[in-house]
């Protein structure tokens, strides 16, 4: 069975570029370019794993997994975050929070992203 992505990322070329790496690996990509968006979508599709931004409009990326976490229909979705921040106590706060992995944009490849994710979701 096709696993899905979720990437919740407001930067249309970035989401894009990741996108086209996951497909091109097999996997089923869905996009959503704000936190509302994605937290809507997350409950519709209930996807297999979720790319998140942590700076986005409307709701951001830390709210997002707050509610993803607090909802019991997809609190075990694993949340990846993306971002562009490397700083140390974003990145234990996520992780508290209940974040599987943590990547930041301009020191991972999207083919880096890819194969974490597939890990994650166990595909070889």
């Amino acid at each position: 069975m096709e696993k899905s992505v979720l990437i919740i990322e407001d930067e249309k070329i970035l989401s894009n570029t990741i996108k086209d790496e996951l497909e091109d690996e097999g996997l089923v990509v869905l996009q959503a370019f704000d936190g509302e968006e994605g937290l809507k979508m997350t409950k519709e599709v209930k996807p297999d794993i979720i790319l998140l931004d942590i700076i986005m409009p409307k709701l951001d990326g830390i709210e997002t997994l707050k509610a993803i976490k607090a909802d019991s229909t997809i609190k075990n979705i694993p949340v990846v975050i993306l971002t562009v921040h490397g700083d140390l106590e974003k990145i234990t706060n996520t992780i508290a929070l209940g974040a599987k992995a943590y990547f930041i944009k301009d020191q991972q490849s999207p083919s880096e992203i890819s194969a974490a994710i597939k890990n994650i979701l166990h595909i070889s």
